[in-house]
């Protein structure tokens, strides 16, 4: 008897003990994801209520929170509303930033009617003047309130630019926004450069960068739909969360699992978050389905205790609650999901990003990304419009693989033999080095110099330090372009014109022809003195008189900071000729302080910031087939192509680039640069 009482207290006491051990859970941990439905209705949109209802169902039968982003259109809608209105608690409702053609006419501004609904110059508001973009804001978020009573906190869109976002923060109070995670060209929108799936403040010039310091800092939280797989995103968008189940893709939940493991668990941060959502305007199938499976995916997590589901809003108030200045230093570090022998790292902070592949049969470590953050970096769209189908947003690089396949810097340090946290350094160690990565400094030890690409070398946006087998690159938040833009002088369109006319030209060569005869006299027959004088006297006032006339028409041009990032690029290349296009365009409209030089058909800047020789042609873009463009191109002997883009004024091939014999290199929303095919 004694035996058993033993046997049972025994057994008491190991119950209480293994209930006291304590179980790590998700408020604990902060682990995060966030359920977003981006509401609009499209031409393909069957029945929009329908959606909603499905959609909320799914969500309210399992008390999960969601947030629910309405484009303007939406908002108009009675019974949609009716419904939304009738959302549990749990739910928050936004605005998903879309213009549509009703939109803008309720807005009183021109709509922009691109190439589809879609194009970006017309469904973004960086695709319209600063005062449209706030007539369009005002326009939905009155509306907003007049039908919901209150103002959002919560927007989004694929891309809202940096002026509209500090607008909104400043005279709504937005908290949170939703953007598309990296991805280079998908849908004709280039977002290329932010940290990589992870949340961040925005600086107050550019969406896409961290603020690196409080005076640029929006008090926004980034958050990103579509987190990229961290390899295989990378190099094909469609590696995400949102299209795991196209081609080439094709994988089921335990894809999206593995994400949300990497991206919603803390791992080595202080806080993982992950949007999960899906669209509202396509067929009944998708939602009973594939939305479906996601979200009974989130609510298992969920029920686990391993993750928090919260809404942008609360996700947004934990994040500035943990994070009251910058964002944090975020870093990711994944085997490859598809199973090759691979590993990735990404380290990001508010001054740099950096990812690295390690492959681990060739024990061979590449650095395919490297970014700088910087404050004084201004958004191509902040001041200008976006005139164009596609969206570029790409943040200055030092290296980028996707970009230019040869931007990859492959170290050979040996065999990756461990990681570790020390010093606030995350640090990488090989047989034969290390890698170190800190806030704002990266340590390489067991580089060879000979190895070092050379946009790292020429920078002028970093500190760079190299001894005998160490490099230490240091990123303190400069650039070297200024955010207005880099002054260039030269002459005014009008005076060139007048210097081509046949009657200048005529006076010119009279002139020239003056001095050279009256000079060959002086030499060769005894003058006197005073004559002598008369020609000194005469040729000083000419060179004078045509130093002050230049001086005279002369005028100030503007060079955009994205393109004179791109001057840089050019610079770093090796010597050849670069083709510029013989053109002008005189009545092109310009938002800066002085008009481009390309408006004047002026390109020597390009040669003087560039480091080469130019070669003006206008035969190969105006060429009117493939065989011509082809045989005038050949004929220039050059080695790469410079075009410019602003506003209307874009210049382009005139063909497909395989026709004429070159591969773009690099380009941003300013300029492209093309490399002849050997």
């Amino acid at each position: 008897m004694n035996a058993i009482k033993f046997i049972f207290l025994s057994a008491v006491i190991f119950t209480f003990f293994l209930f006291q051990i304590p179980v790590a859970k998700a408020s604990e941990v902060n682990q995060y994801i966030t359920i977003v439905n981006p509401v609009r209705e499209s031409h393909y949109t069957q029945n929009l209520y329908q959606n909603l209802e499905t959609q909320y169902r799914i969500i309210s039968d399992r008390n999960l929170p969601a947030t629910w982003l309405l484009t303007y259109d939406v908002i108009e809608k009675e019974d949609e509303t009716r419904l939304l209105k009738s959302f549990n608690g749990n739910q928050e409702l936004g605005i998903f930033l879309e213009v549509t053609l009703n939109f803008s006419e309720k807005a009183g501004v021109k709509y922009n009617k691109g190439g589809s609904w879609h194009s970006a110059n017309s469904v973004f508001l960086s695709g319209y003047l600063q005062s449209d973009r706030e007539k369009l804001i005002d326009t939905v978020f009155e509306k907003f309130k007049k039908i919901f009573g209150y103002y959002p906190a919560s927007i989004g869109s694929w891309w809202t630019d940096s002026y509209s976002l500090s607008y909104m923060k400043n005279k709504y109070g937005i908290t949170a926004n939703l953007v598309c995670a990296d991805q280079f060209s998908t849908d004709g929108y280039q977002i290329w450069g932010q940290y990589w799936s992870a949340p961040y403040y925005p600086s107050r010039f550019h969406a896409g960068i961290p603020a690196s310091n409080d005076e640029s800092k929006l008090d926004i939280v980034n958050v990103q739909w579509a987190a990229r797989d961290p390899l295989n995103g990378y190099y094909n968008s469609l590696y995400s969360v949102q299209d795991y189940m196209v081609g080439p893709v094709n994988k089921d939940l335990t894809y999206i699992e593995k994400l949300i493991e990497i991206y919603a668990g803390t791992n080595d941060n202080q806080i993982g978050h992950i949007v999960i959502g899906l669209e509202s305007d396509l067929t009944p199938d998708a939602y009973q389905k594939e939305y479906k499976d996601r979200i009974e995916l989130v609510s298992e997590l969920s029920g686990k205790g391993v993750y928090q589901v919260v809404s942008m809003k609360d996700f947004s108030s934990v994040y500035r609650n943990i994070y009251p200045g910058l964002s944090p230093e975020i870093q990711f570090v994944s085997d490859d999901i598809l199973g090759k022998k691979q590993k990735v790292f990404w380290y990001q902070s508010p001054f740099y990003r950096i990812g690295l592949l390690y492959d681990i049969e060739k024990s061979e470590t590449k650095v395919f990304d490297l970014r700088i953050y910087s404050d004084k970096i201004i958004e191509p769209y902040y001041l200008n419009t976006n005139r164009e189908f596609d969206l570029s947003i790409y943040i200055p690089s030092l290296l980028d693989e996707v970009n230019n396949e040869d931007d990859v810097w492959i170290t050979k340090m040996g065999k990756l033999v461990g990681r570790e946290l020390k010093e606030d350094f995350l640090t990488l160690n090989f047989e034969k080095g290390s890698i170190s990565l800190g806030r704002n400094n990266i340590r390489i030890i067991g580089v060879e110099k000979e190895d070092i690409p050379v946009t790292i070398l020429k920078s002028k946006a970093t500190d760079i330090k190299i001894s005998e087998s160490e490099i230490s690159v240091s990123f303190n938040g400069t650039y070297p372009f200024s955010r207005d833009g880099t002054a260039y002088r030269d002459l005014s369109a009008e005076a060139t014109h007048r210097l081509k006319t046949k009657k200048v030209g005529a006076i010119i060569i009279a002139i020239v022809i003056t001095i050279i005869f009256f000079g060959y006299l002086l030499l060769k027959k005894k003058q006197p003195l005073i004559a002598k004088i008369i020609y000194i006297f005469s040729i000083t006032l000419i060179i004078t008189g045509s130093f002050i006339w230049l001086k005279d028409n002369r005028q100030n041009y503007l060079i955009d900071q994205s393109e004179m990032e791109m001057l840089w690029r050019l610079s770093t290349l090796p010597q050849g000729n670069v083709m510029v296009y013989d053109n002008e365009c005189l009545q092109c409209e310009y938002f800066t302080k002085y008009k481009p030089p390309a408006f004047s058909n002026k390109r020597d800047y390009v040669k003087y910031f560039g480091k080469h020789r130019i070669v003006y042609n206008s035969s190969v873009i105006n060429s009117i087939d493939r065989e011509t463009a082809k045989k005038e191109f050949d004929k220039l002997n050059v080695d790469y192509v410079y075009l410019v883009k602003y506003g209307d004024y874009i210049e382009k091939l005139p063909f497909s680039p395989g026709d004429i014999g070159v591969a773009k290199l690099y380009d941003n929303p300013y300029t492209e640069i093309w490399k002849k095919v050997k």
